[in-house]
């Protein structure tokens, strides 16, 4: 029960017509190309620890790793997740 895994198929956004003449604000993009991932979620004192796997279950290099890091905040902030 200490971790949690999440099967995701990531396409990145696309603006709307009417965000784009409204100006709404936009959604954060990866620093990935579409396609089929897992999202793991773990408990690391006291904290939620996050970490991105390929469909095979492989995890991303490290320098993915660390760029998927301020696009994963911003979309935490944007849905108010509390993790």
């Amino acid at each position: 029960r200490s971790s949690y895994t999440y099967y995701l198929n990531y396409q990145k956004p696309e603006p709307g017509f009417w965000s784009k003449i409204w100006g709404s604000d936009t959604k954060p993009v990866l620093p990935l190309p579409d396609g089929e991932y897992q999202l793991v979620l773990s408990r690391a004192d006291k904290q939620t620890a996050i970490s991105l796997r390929d469909k095979n279950g492989t995890s991303l290099d490290a320098e993915t790793t660390l760029a998927l890091h301020e696009p994963f905040v911003q979309a935490i902030r944007l849905a108010r997740i509390e993790l």
